[in-house]
């Protein structure tokens, strides 16, 4: 029909075609619906042609014969078409029933494979997630087939837990990267009793673009393959742990290719390791064995090959670790069918052990055999030799060791030992090994002493197998033995004469011990009686007014009576050392007073050479237990050494921390290095031995008695620690030890003052070492510290700290220093700060001065406004703390001190009544002079009972009694006893005058009832001291607090800080260039100070022509120092034009200005202030009339004639010191040659000059 109404609207246009449109119509009714639907179509479409569009149109009339045909033709054509279209769908059903059939075979074929296989079938739609399993799969499951929906979660359920985890991630792999899936899981229930193994792999189906759509795959029970692998896993371990008990690896090599196959033993043997070596080949295998070996191991692989390899080959091989082994290998030639050689099999086998023990078997035969002892092995059932060695039969006269085989053990005794050689078998069978002594037989019957060693060897079961017997023959020794009996006897009446012999002999050197001690005791005495009265009498002179001349004698005096009396000293604590009797002590100290007295006692003679003395404080300890007093000895003997054996540089004492100990133990180490000259390697054996020092020279250049070191070590020893020494000639020397000492936790430290919290300090000073020095005192002190080397840099720190806003305190500067003197950068900082900020608080500035310095400053004080005080060198921690607090304090200035000779002086004991009792009329003497000096009123006595009876008849007329010890008639002791007897003297201080240094003395005057002693000779300061604390009497002692020994140095007191005083002076004398009146004030003494000024005339007389030359050949170093020590001169001198223009020459050098002019000027300078110093010695010299010639000649005579004796006696020091004296009585061009001949210690050659100079100045030869 919609043919037919397609064909009417399209008539006009299709009407040729008109029939065609209803073929398709037929062809699809044919094919879809059969033959009769076909019919149908063909009917219908030929009555609708007729009816709408053959003429007449609506009729069923046909006008037009020709479309019968038409009509006809169409109809028997789909006739045709139907029928055929039939035949077709017929053949189509036969195939379908065909395929059908086969399919359906397939099918079965397939489940009877897949059941043979045991295996099953599974389909897995990712889009759905629907599983589809054949029946196989689920009887594989172990589950009734279909008696559920198959899911992911339902296999999952049959998975062993164990495995679930590994599957999944299988599983999920696979899905992620569209891969084969291939995964192995046990069944987690038993199947018949037994653990199953299932496989399941399967492929991915994926759409167009490559999506997995599902996953087809089979699963396999591989429980059975899994068995098989198992076994042959266990069997491979089982054949590898075989092979690595008896050390044989298997190889396999192919012989076409040579390609191996090595087992994991093999390569162990060979060193190597399966994980991550190959086989060998044959090349590299030949490289691991033996060199002297590879050509036997070449030629038994050509015999393999051959098919003839024996019984293999025993070879060294070299493993890559060095090692060196043994092996057998042994081979088999496996050959084709053809009979060509295929391959060949073999073994490796590490013999390395059996050779040892073969080695070590045959040592032990060697030695059974060649034992120079007889050696014997027995069987204890039989009771027989099994056999012995050579020796044995040679010792019992047989010529073969086989005629004793079988023989009986008990046949070799003599008769009469056969008894007790049975026991003694019976006691090693027992006991396993023991040694005894009896009498063998010889084969001729002869007897002779055996020792035997016999031992029996058990088994595990303690059944003894056999019996080893070691014979020694011992008829020598025991021949021997009878003659040293013999002796025995003789030689213990020997022993006894000569032990009596050393008993007297002790006894005699004990009783000389006790008079080597009573002789040093009374020496002692006697050397400290008479120069108590040498010292005294020297400190009564220096009280009176004497001439320069004069006092200089009196010093030396008292110098000479102070060295005299320090070698007693240590011959005395030698002593004691040696006789054990020197005790260490354990009491509280500090060490910071420690430091203040080394820095008081050591500093004048540091600044006497001109050295920097350093004191380098531990941080966090202070407060200590030990023998303070000895530390401070051992300190002041290694400072004096330093001091002396150095001429430039400087001398530190370091003192630190070096471990912190358990509980309030600390280790402190204590150093003292220099400069100096040093100690040569060969000399550091001999440094600390007795009366040694390092060279015959060191004596006579610089003294010493050599016990310093000695007694030093000695003193280092009792005290726990040992003194050591690390030095290099030329270069210095640093001593040191480390004690063990107890922190004092019960003293209190001193309180600061509350503005004294917290300070921050600038330290500006061109020495390292001193600048560590200072921050650590400061840091010790709880104060914050920085340290700059130069002015500038100071300048610059103190500028940035104010933009900090946080400014310094204090600053503590150096004077001098390389660049420039501490004034000038005082008055520097002073125009910088102002500059910056004119409101600032004002920083205290204190100067850091070394004592030689100290005259200077304080006549200078024209550019001293700048500066608030002066701290002395070397700094400590409480001289730091008392310099700091007088400026911040504001304490008012301290007066220039007063001279030896103040009025103070002859006040200080004013109204005290002393009693003084000693047997020598001198000391008494020396004594009353000393107390009635100081304003006391002194009583005498000769002795104890003269003392007694003064005291009975003035009783209540003495307030203190000094006690000498040893005394005729009644001594000191006993004198004590009979006063203290009497109620009314039981509180009278007694002080006891011993010149004896042994601590028994003193012990013996506090136990007869002293209350102190004063040591012969007299300290007159502690003498004083001790007087006023034992009566009460503390009036000050006005000069005694310097830090200086020497009464005349003008000092300030160590810890002060003071303001710049000058003087009153005189009016001027006019010498151009020369500040004279400050130059004596500086200097006290003219002749001394006129000495000086000659002596800067010779140095620096062309200093300005000399720095422009040095400056033209850029010599700038050279040129530094030179104008730096020529400033210093200036300024210690007085030269005022000279150290102004010095200031400006050093201030060009340090800026890189031009030099000429500064050069030039100073030249200048130094031209003018040398006509005045010539000019200031002639007047001092004239008017030249005869009485005035012979005037200096009587004062030039003295000293030339000791001059020679100094020079006779090979003294430097001394002949240099009268130099000085000399240079301001002597024309300089005549000491100059002098002067360079004692340098060089020419000492002959300065004699003939002396000689000469006498002669030339006409002065009578002594």
């Amino acid at each position: 029909m919609a043919a037919g109404l397609l064909q009417w609207s399209l008539w006009s246009a299709l009407s040729p075609l008109t029939w065609s449109l209803f073929y398709p119509a037929v062809f699809l009714s044919a094919y879809l619906g059969g033959v009769l639907s076909g019919l149908l179509a063909t009917a219908m479409a030929v009555s609708m042609g007729i009816y709408f569009f053959i003429p007449p149109e609506g009729s069923f009339n046909v006008a037009d014969v020709r479309y019968y045909y038409s009509t006809a033709i169409f109809a028997l054509m789909g006739l045709s078409f139907n029928l055929a279209f039939e035949q077709l769908r017929r053949s189509k059903a036969e195939l379908q029933r065909i395929a059908s059939l086969e399919s359906e075979v397939n099918h079965r074929r397939l489940n009877q494979a897949l059941r043979a296989a045991n295996a099953g079938i599974w389909e897995w739609n990712l889009q759905t997630n629907e599983n589809q399993w054949d029946e196989g799969l689920w009887r594989l499951y172990g589950l009734e087939p279909f008696a559920c929906q198959a899911s992911y979660d339902v296999w999952l359920s049959t998975v062993h837990p164990d495995d679930r985890a590994i599957a999944q991630a299988a599983i999920h792999q696979a899905v992620q990267q569209n891969i084969e899936l291939n995964v192995e899981w046990r069944l987690a229930a038993l199947v018949d009793g037994r653990e199953r193994w299932l496989m399941s792999r399967g492929q991915p189906e994926l759409d167009e673009k490559g999506r997995p759509l599902l996953y087809r795959g089979i699963v396999l029970d591989i429980t059975e393959r899994r068995q098989i692998e198992q076994s042959l896993i266990e069997k491979e371990r089982l054949l590898a742990d075989s092979q690595a008990v008896a050390h044989i690896g298997s190889w396999v090599r192919y012989l076409p290719g040579g390609q191996a196959m090595w087992s994991e033993e093999t390569f162990r043997v060979f060193g190597l390791s399966p994980e991550t070596d190959q086989a060998l080949s044959m090349e590299q295998l030949l490289e691991t064995v033996h060199p002297d070996d590879r050509a036997a191991r070449r030629a038994w692989h050509q015999d393999c090959l051959a098919g003839n390899s024996g019984n293999g080959l025993e070879y060294r091989i070299c493993t890559p670790q060095g090692q060196q082994r043994w092996v057998l290998s042994k081979a088999k030639l496996e050959t084709t069918a053809d009979g060509q050689p295929w391959r060949l099999i073999g073994t490796v086998q590490d013999i390395t052990e059996a050779k040892l023990a073969a080695a070590e078997k045959q040592r032990w035969i060697d030695a059974f055999r060649y034992c120079g002892h007889g050696i014997a092995i027995g069987n204890p059932e039989t009771g027989r030799l099994v056999t012995c060695n050579p020796a044995f039969a040679e010792m019992l006269g047989y010529d073969n060791a086989d005629q004793f085989e079988g023989q009986l053990i008990l046949s070799l005794y003599a008769p009469e030992y056969v008894e007790s050689a049975a026991q003694r078998l019976h006691e090693a069978d027992q006991f396993g090994k023991i040694r005894y002594e009896s009498v063998y037989r010889r084969q001729d019957g002869s007897k002779f002493d055996v020792a035997v060693d016999l031992v029996s060897v058990k088994n595990a079961e303690q059944k003894v197998m056999y019996r080893v017997a070691t014979v020694q023959d011992i008829s020598v020794r025991k021949k021997q033995e009878m003659e040293l009996l013999q002796y025995r006897d003789h030689l213990q009446n020997l022993v006894e004469q000569r032990t009596e012999q050393l008993n007297q002999a002790l006894q005699r050197a004990e009783h000389l011990t006790q008079v080597k001690s009573s002789f040093v005791a009374n020496m002692s005495h006697e050397i400290r009686t008479p120069m108590n009265a040498v010292l005294g009498f020297c400190y009564l002179l220096e009280q009176h007014a004497l001439n320069e001349e004069e006092r200089s004698l009196v010093r030396k005096i008292r110098d000479a009576g102070r060295s005299l009396l320090a070698i007693i000293n240590d011959i005395l604590d030698f002593s004691k050392i040696e006789a054990g009797r020197l005790e260490i002590e354990n009491l509280p100290f500090r060490l910071s007073d420690m430091f203040d007295h080394l820095a008081a006692l050591m500093a004048a003679a540091a600044d006497h050479k001109n050295l920097e003395l350093i004191i380098i404080p531990p941080a966090g300890v202070d407060a200590l237990v030990g023998d303070g007093q000895r530390i401070q000895q051992v300190l002041i003997n290694l400072l004096g050494n330093a001091i002396k054996f150095t001429e430039k540089g400087e001398v530190v004492l370091r003192v630190t921390v070096d471990d912190w100990q358990s509980g309030d133990t600390v280790a402190v180490r204590f150093a003292v290095s220099d400069t100096g000259i040093g100690i040569s390697e060969p000399q550091l054996d001999d440094v600390f031995a007795a009366f040694t020092q390092a060279d015959n020279t060191i004596s006579r250049r610089f003294g010493g008695s050599g016990l310093g070191l000695a007694i030093c070590r000695q003193l280092v020893n009792l005290m726990g620690g040992e003194l050591r020494v690390n030095s290099v000639a030329g270069q210095g020397s640093e001593f040191w030890f480390v004690l063990r000492l107890q922190r004092h936790l019960d003293c209190n430290p001193a309180q600061s003052l509350p503005h004294l919290h917290h300070l921050k300090l600038l330290v500006v000073d061109d020495c390292e070492t001193t600048r560590e020095a200072v921050n650590t005192s400061a840091r010790s002190l709880d104060w914050y510290a920085n340290a700059v080397d130069s002015g500038e840099a100071a300048i610059v720190e103190l500028l940035a700290s104010l933009e900090r806003a946080e400014p310094y305190d204090v600053l503590l500067l150096d004077w001098p220093m390389a660049d420039v003197d501490g004034t000038s950068i005082a008055e520097a900082i002073r125009a910088s700060l102002a500059a910056v900020n004119a409101d600032q608080p004002r920083i205290a500035i204190i100067l850091m001065i070394s004592s030689s310095y100290s005259r200077e400053l304080l006549a200078v004080d024209a550019d001293m406004k700048y500066v608030e005080g002066i701290l002395s060198k070397p700094v400590t921690p409480s001289a730091l703390y008392n310099a700091v607090a007088a400026v911040l304090s504001k304490s008012p200035p301290l007066p220039v001190l007063p001279d030896k000779s103040s009025n103070l002086a002859g006040t200080r004991m004013q109204g005290l009544r002393i009693l003084v009792v000693d047997d020598s009329d001198i000391n008494r003497e020396v004594a009353r002079r000393i107390l009635e000096s100081e304003g006391a009123q002194v009583s005498l006595a000769c002795d104890g009972q003269d003392a007694v009876d003064w005291l009975f008849k003035n009783p209540g007329a003495v307030d203190l009694v000094l006690m000498d010890v040893q005394m005729p008639r009644m001594d000191g002791y006993a004198a004590t006893r009979r006063i203290r007897k009497n109620p009314a003297w039981s509180d009278l201080p007694i002080l006891a005058l011993t010149a004896g240094a042994f601590k028994n003395l003193q012990e013996a005057a506090l136990e007869a009832g002293m209350n102190d002693f004063i040591a012969k000779p007299f300290n007159v300061p502690q003498m004083l001291a001790l007087i006023r604390r034992w009566t009460g009497n503390n009036s000050p002692l006005g000069v005694t607090g310097l830090a200086s020994g020497d009464p005349d140095d003008g000092l300030i007191p160590r810890g002060q800080s003071a303001p710049l005083i000058v003087p009153t002076t005189p009016d001027p004398d006019d010498w151009p260039g020369i500040d004279v009146n400050a130059g004596l004030k500086m200097w006290h003494k003219r002749d001394l100070y006129q000495a000086y000024l000659a002596r800067f005339v010779e140095q620096y007389r062309t200093a300005g022509r000399d720095i422009s030359v040095a400056a033209e050949q850029g010599q700038l170093a050279e040129l530094a120092t030179l104008t730096h020590k020529l400033k210093g001169a200036a300024y210690g001198l007085a030269l005022t034009e000279v150290a102004k223009r010095s200031v400006e020459l050093e201030t060009a050098l340090h800026h890189s200005q031009p030099l000429a002019a500064p050069a030039a000027a100073l030249q200048q300078a130094l031209d003018v202030v040398i006509i005045s110093i010539g000019n200031l010695s002639a007047n001092t010299l004239s008017p030249l009339d005869h009485s005035a010639q012979r005037e200096v000649h009587d004062s030039i005579k003295p000293l030339l004639s000791e001059l020679l004796t100094a020079l006779d006696e090979d003294n430097p020091g001394h002949a240099e010191r009268l130099l000085l004296k000399l240079a301001g009585l002597v024309d300089a061009d005549l000491l100059v040659p002098l002067a360079t001949q004692i340098r060089d210690y020419n000492f002959r050659q300065a004699e003939s000059l002396v000689l000469a100079l006498i002669s030339q100045l006409d002065i009578p030869k002594q």
